[in-house]
């Protein structure tokens, strides 16, 4: 039977000269413009988008692979050594999440303590008025109960063991070509569009199911706890031990670690070359089965390892350093859980440093103006978020009025001080509980960076 091209009257050769006429009017777009379009390409397409051509194989690979997650587990330090034995792969891994959830829980080392850890944690389950947290103690009684589970459990956690090993890691981390960004994140993951992201701060989050997850213990309260075990302080601990590997980091993202990690020093001569340093330290805690902010107990082991100045001496270690994010998340009306003074070094500098943010943090004006005054030559971004004074404003029938040292004049003496290309204010500021206005943020905000008529009326020149 004749076929169709044929029944139509063109022979094969001039269909083929048909397809390549048609072919040349398909636009030619370079690679950069190949490039752009393929950072709005889902994660879970770019291997279909691969196949499309040798070119688009390549754009796809450098997409795909740009960042790559990882946590304690054999599956996935072998996925790692794959993706690093690959010459052709290894070349675009500039990014790494590290997932620091883990399943072992501190509380629990044998099937006995098992069985005791959740029916403590079903009963406290019971005693709430909740619906949801009611189902969820069914589901404790039986996690109670089940060989199988507990089974589990021990496999998990003896397979964490061996990956955990600081010389597991080290191999794991080393030999990456262009890796600079290290982001260690916890709690409850979700995949996102290029990696994964954090969509809560329990490991938990609705509808997972099962009762327990790997991070389970993640902000556990008890006394007797190592801090390395907690939030944050292996990761650093891993960190710590990494001397003599050859990559550098430029850019570290800690999220939701533990302030009493840093009781200890914490040395980390590795990262020398940091530039980019972002950590958000957080006093939660578990308490039975809710997650609370914070207890009085924890903010006050908290404060007494940021006396320590051991965090001081952590960040005196990065010398390179031009952005610096430090949320001191955990406020209770005035209480926080470190001031300006416990954090800087008196008299250091960091020579490079062109962007500053402070969250949640208390602030006596003169350590605070100090350390803005010897960043003024570089400073150019300063963001500030939740910062309350501290000084003795407190007289035998209240709060003193018209203390020298009112945020007014702490703005007209940051502005004196700083040349800022930008700057942003939120959240309460002032001396007391009270959210600051946005409009007057904003009109300060607008004040430092570009000068004239101070938007405080109350300001005395």
């Amino acid at each position: 039977m004749a076929n169709k091209g044929h029944s139509r009257g063109v022979t094969p050769h001039l269909a083929d000269q048909a397809d390549t006429e048609q072919a040349s009017h398909v636009p030619y777009l370079p690679p950069e413009v190949h490039r752009i379009i393929a950072r709005y390409v889902h994660s879970s397409e770019l291997p279909n988008y691969r196949l499309a051509s040798k070119c688009l194989a390549e754009i796809g690979a450098e997409e795909l692979f740009n960042t790559v997650t990882f946590h304690c587990s054999s599956a996935s330090i072998a996925r790692i050594n794959n993706i690093k034995g690959c010459e052709r792969l290894n070349k675009y891994v500039r990014s790494m999440v590290w997932d620091t959830n883990f399943w072992r829980i501190p509380d629990v080392q044998d099937l006995h303590e098992w069985r005791r850890y959740f029916k403590r944690r079903g009963f406290a389950a019971r005693c709430s008025a909740d619906v949801a947290e009611n189902e969820l103690a069914d589901r404790l009684a039986s996690l109670e109960a089940d060989r199988k589970e507990w089974g589990r459990y021990l496999d998990h956690t003896i397979d964490e063991k061996k990956a955990k090993k600081n010389s597991v890691l080290q191999n794991t981390f080393a030999g990456f070509e262009n890796l600079s960004k290290l982001h260690i994140l916890n709690g409850a993951l979700a995949g996102d569009h290029r990696g994964v992201k954090k969509v809560g701060e329990d490991a938990c989050f609705p509808g997972h199911g099962s009762g327990y997850w790997r991070g389970e213990s993640l902000y556990n309260d008890g006394d007797h706890i190592h801090y390395l075990v907690r939030a944050g302080g292996h990761a650093l601990a891993a960190i710590r031990s990494f001397r003599g590997i050859s990559w550098r980091l430029t850019k570290l993202r800690m999220d939701a670690v533990c302030p009493e990690v840093f009781a200890a020093p914490i040395g980390v001569e590795a990262l020398q070359n940091l530039s980019s340093l972002h950590i958000k330290l957080t006093l939660r805690v578990k308490s039975n089965v809710r997650l609370e902010l914070y207890t009085d107990q924890r903010m006050r082991r908290a404060q007494e390892a940021f006396r320590r100045l051991h965090f001081m001496d952590f960040l005196a270690r990065f010398p390179e350093l031009e952005s610096l994010k430090l949320d001191f998340s955990g406020r209770f009306l005035d209480n926080a859980p470190t001031t300006v003074h416990d954090i800087f070094p008196k008299h250091y500098t960091w020579p490079k440093l062109r962007k500053l943010s402070l969250l949640h943090v208390n602030a006596a004006p003169e350590p605070l103006l100090g350390l803005l005054e010897r960043h003024g030559a570089t400073l150019e971004k300063l963001n500030l978020h939740d910062i309350m004074l501290e000084f003795d404003r407190f007289g035998p029938y209240g709060p003193v009025k018209g203390h020298p040292w009112e945020w007014p004049h702490i703005f007209k003496k940051m502005k004196d001080v700083l040349r800022l290309g930008r700057a942003t204010f939120s959240g309460c500021f002032s001396t007391t509980d009270t959210k600051a206005d946005e409009n007057l943020a904003l009109a300060a905000a607008t004040y430092l960076v570009k000068g004239g008529e101070s938007p405080f009326k109350e300001l005395q020149e």
